[in-house]
């Protein structure tokens, strides 16, 4: 008898009564998955139950992508009601049959140690998600200004990124970090004073001792000048969710790489390099570029399948999971030897490129089918502009003319 955990917690899930199912939603069947609306239920339904109610849901669409939870959050309030749960518990989904979940509360032990923490970050996927699902549209200019500008004073920040005054800045971060901690289960930083720095989940600064000891309500000029910078995974998160180009990844990386001191916050910063190939390992490029590639994907997908426009428009749907495209990305590196699949020029990854044209790129094979494992090939980035719905086959033959040509 299986039985799946859920995320822990989060004063996000008492708010909007859900329940994050994200460990094990990839293990459910595709045809669970239903559309934006309740007037697009999917062709197969998820059986919950909890104290002798019985319901019956589905995962609901965002965005074009899976949801995070199932779409009914009545029930998930009646299970937070009986149970008595608090934020840091896990639901347990026991499956007693096919499709089939019973719940349960499992309470979150208790922490010994004051102040200890699991999490000041979170992944740069997590960070975009978190951007594209919920931000105002000032929140990503902030965010941008402050990773193009590297270590900056709120009082700098205010004027790059449109803000009348200092105060403005801090109370868009106050916000902004409290949401991005709470849908990600971040534990910021906190003051001697036990009030949260929810600032402490986006940047980082040299000298713990500089945080600002005044919470939201009384700011004061210290405020103004201290200086902090993004964490790297939030720079990455920019990235991925299109607030910046690959060059301005890299402008950021640089500047934030520059930084030689490691801050107390994070875990992950970056040690001072002089180019930027150096300063991400080549693990760490890697990641990052699978997580490109997934997120453009999943883009891709989704836009194709909306457009209604009078030119015939290919549908290119995404058939498998992010896990398993996760993978199966990975894995196509791996056996390609980090070359391009039709060039077999060596493949770069973002973050540790010197040639945004050789970047990875995920192409379809079959042009006409879609994103699955046995249709996609990993490719530089020019190759699969040059290729665009041409055939295969086509495409290879005369790659293998240019190449042919060029050792005669």
């Amino acid at each position: 008898m299986n039985v799946y955990r859920s995320k822990p917690l989060t004063s996000a899930n008492f708010t909007n009564d859900h329940i994050y199912i994200t460990p094990f939603r990839d293990r459910l069947p595709v045809e669970v998955i239903g559309g934006t609306t309740r007037h697009e239920p999917p062709t197969r339904f998820v059986r919950i139950e909890h104290d002798g109610a019985v319901i019956e849901t589905y995962i609901p669409t965002k965005n074009g992508r899976a949801g995070t939870f199932f779409q009914n959050r009545t029930f998930a309030r009646s299970v937070f009601d009986k149970t008595g749960a608090a934020i840091g518990d896990v639901v347990l989904f026991t499956e007693v049959a096919h499709l089939h979940f019973r719940l349960s509360l499992e309470k979150a032990a208790p922490i010994a140690v004051p102040g200890l923490t699991l999490r000041r970050t979170a992944s740069a996927e997590e960070y975009a998600t978190s951007l594209n699902d919920g931000a105002t549209e000032t929140e990503p200019a902030l965010l941008r200004a402050h990773a193009l500008g590297g270590e900056m004073s709120m009082g700098e920040l205010a004027p790059a990124a449109g803000y009348s005054e200092f105060r403005s800045v801090n109370a868009a971060y106050g916000r902004l970090g409290r949401r991005l901690a709470e849908a990600n289960d971040l534990t910021p930083l906190t003051r001697s004073n036990k009030t949260p720095i929810w600032f402490s989940v986006l940047a980082a600064w040299r000298d713990p001792q500089d945080a600002p000891e005044r919470d939201d309500d009384a700011v004061s000029a210290q405020t103004a000048l201290f200086r902090s910078y993004l964490h790297p995974e939030v720079i990455h998160g920019l990235h991925l969710a299109e607030h910046l180009s690959d060059a301005e990844l890299s402008n950021a990386l640089r500047k934030r790489a520059a930084l030689a001191n490691e801050p107390s916050p994070s875990a992950n910063h970056l040690p001072e390099h002089e180019s930027l190939a150096t300063a991400l390992d080549p693990q760490t490029a890697l990641e990052h570029a699978i997580a490109v590639m997934m997120a453009m994907t999943r883009r891709t997908a989704a836009q194709s399948n909306v457009q209604t426009v009078v030119r015939v428009v290919r549908n290119k749907e995404l058939r498998v999971s992010d896990q398993a495209l996760r993978t199966l990305l990975a894995d196509l590196i791996k056996k390609q030897g980090g070359r391009c699949a039709l060039s077999r020029l060596p493949l770069q990854y973002h973050g540790a490129h010197d040639d945004d044209q050789m970047l990875v790129s995920l192409d379809r094979i079959d042009s006409d089918g879609h994103y699955e494992a046995d249709n996609v090939q990993v490719v530089c980035r020019f190759v699969n502009r040059w290729k665009s719905d041409m055939p295969d086959a086509e495409f290879r033959r005369l790659m293998d003319m240019v190449q042919t040509a060029g050792r005669e």
